[in-house]
């Protein structure tokens, strides 16, 4: 049983199986949040609140904390939070991820040059402040081009332009782009499109040994945007390229000195081989990790305890099966009038719900980002039946949205 910190609770949808699990385990859990969150209640033991954004503030409420009962590891699952928990960790002297790592994993930008001075394979990339600056950039590089904010998360204002005339149309969603709990970086970054299919490497990281915990296949869509659709989360080496991806998300580790803590890892598969996206330094969302954990058995909440606190834990999987998200999205803007699902027993699906209330308003890229209504996660011996079983979970679902009218 350990004594750890939690930095950010997150949304209840997508993180509930983090407190619970550790609540399972008997850890005793400590959460420091800028507003109170009730659905926390029965995992945590103490609830305290502090403004995240200020450090001086944090540092008050935690040193108290640590002097009276001295806590064993500090985490967080948020990607705010990120350079916050390495602060925090560095304060009470226990492992964590350095300042300078935290940084890299938080700056694109920093994130790039870091892989190309390590000679890991990326998307070549430059930085720029106005739409002639990105025209130029992406003559440089060659079309079609990815235009991303430098330090949000969730692909929101990330956007694809096949020619000068799309690019400059769009730079101003990148660069318009923000998320509630980051203040975003200055500048738009330019990038080489990476053509090929997408995933990501599920990943606990112990004194600098990286384990690998599992791979996700992974579905985007409402392209020229990257919303993402889907995940199919399997056991790594089940693949003949698993191996690559594995080996590229190693050296990644090792460019942005990674030493522990659990990461989620996203790249491309291109005729050239693997090419990284990107390194967030923290649990997968979406519920990727659960997922996992239902494929495979490998808990990687569990790992990551023990990551940071010296227990002992397996990262081998105990059954070789396939489970899957199924993200659920309007197919225009409009109201949400009805959402109704049967009983789950009628389904094959092992959880569903729904992240909408009737009467919300929801838009699409550009107009919103992960409008979602809900999603399914099926669990199944191998992916033909998780697709079927997915395919008729979704079919099951009754959603009614009344259109809006389309912005002039």
């Amino acid at each position: 049983m350990a004594r750890l910190l939690m930095l950010g609770a997150g949304i209840e949808i997508y993180r509930r199986y983090i407190l619970e699990t550790l609540h399972g385990r008997g850890d005793e859990v400590v959460l420091i949040d800028t507003v109170p969150r009730p659905w926390t209640e029965p995992f945590v033991r103490v609830s305290l609140q502090a403004d995240l954004r200020d450090r001086e503030e944090v540092r008050e409420a935690v040193l108290p904390l640590h002097r009276q009962s001295p806590f064993d590891g500090v985490l967080t699952y948020d990607e705010a939070q990120v350079e916050l928990t390495a602060y925090v960790a560095a304060l009470l002297g226990l492992p964590g991820l350095s300042p300078g790592a935290a940084a890299r994993c938080r700056d694109k930008r920093a994130m790039r040059d870091a892989f190309e001075a390590a000679g890991v394979p990326s998307a070549r990339s430059v930085l720029v402040h106005d739409p002639d600056g990105a025209a130029a950039a992406a003559a440089g590089l060659g079309y079609p081009v990815v235009v991303k904010p430098r330090n949000l998360g969730g692909s929101i204002g990330v956007v694809r332009a096949d020619d000068e005339s799309a690019l400059r149309a769009v730079f101003e969603v990148a660069a318009g782009a923000g998320f509630a709990r980051i203040d975003p970086e200055p500048g738009v970054l330019v990038e080489q499109y990476l053509d090929g299919p997408e995933f990501s490497v599920e990943s606990v990281v112990r004194d600098g040994e990286v384990r690998i915990c599992g791979i996700t296949d992974k579905e985007v869509g409402f392209a020229p945007y990257f919303e993402e659709l889907g995940h199919v989360c399997r056991a790594p080496g089940t693949r003949p390229h698993d191996q690559q991806l594995i080996d590229t998300v190693i050296a990644a580790h090792q460019a942005l000195g990674i030493t522990v803590g659990a990461t989620h890892s996203e790249l491309r598969m291109t005729a050239d081989g693997p090419r990284m996206i990107e390194v967030a330094a923290r649990l997968g969302g979406d519920q990727i990790p659960y997922a996992h954990r239902l494929a495979t058995g490998v808990d990687m909440v569990a790992l990551t305890v023990a990551a940071l606190t010296g227990e002992d834990a397996d990262p081998e999987p105990i059954r070789a099966g396939v489970a899957g998200i199924r993200m659920l999205y309007p197919q225009h803007d409009g109201v949400v009038r009805t959402l109704r699902a049967p009983d789950p027993a009628a389904g094959a699906r092992h959880e569903m719900a729904w992240h909408v209330e009737e009467g919300r308003e929801v838009r699409l890229p550009p107009r919103g980002f992960l409008s979602r209504l809900g999603h399914v996660i099926a669990t199944a011996p191998d992916e033909k039946e998780l697709h079927a079983r997915l395919d008729a979970a979704v079919a099951s679902l009754h959603i009614e949205i009344e259109p809006t009218p389309a912005p002039s």
